[in-house]
């Protein structure tokens, strides 16, 4: 469950930079991070710090909230998924 929460947040993370018109590593530069770790957190394979998440929301001009957007309702999804499984 929590490399599915990784890939919905940096699929967030992509969705955002690319409607800002920014490639990896410019949104990389702006946020002082490796454009080889915005890769990896764009591709879920990275755990960023909150520290990262802070930056990464800064640089996308949003609130942290807003790069959980997606990644809450679709880990709720599955938690339900999963207690309706246990129950039945």
């Amino acid at each position: 469950m929590l490399a599915m929460l990784r890939r919905r947040f940096g699929q967030r993370v992509s969705e955002l930079r690319r409607l800002r018109g920014l490639s990896q590593e410019a949104l990389a530069d702006l946020c002082g991070l490796a454009r080889s770790y915005m890769s990896r957190i764009e591709r879920g394979r990275a755990n960023p710090s909150l520290d990262a998440v802070e930056r990464l929301a800064d640089g996308l001009n949003v609130e942290v909230a807003d790069l959980f957007q997606d990644c809450a309702s679709e880990r709720d999804a599955i938690a339900t998924t999963d207690i309706n499984s246990r129950l039945q």
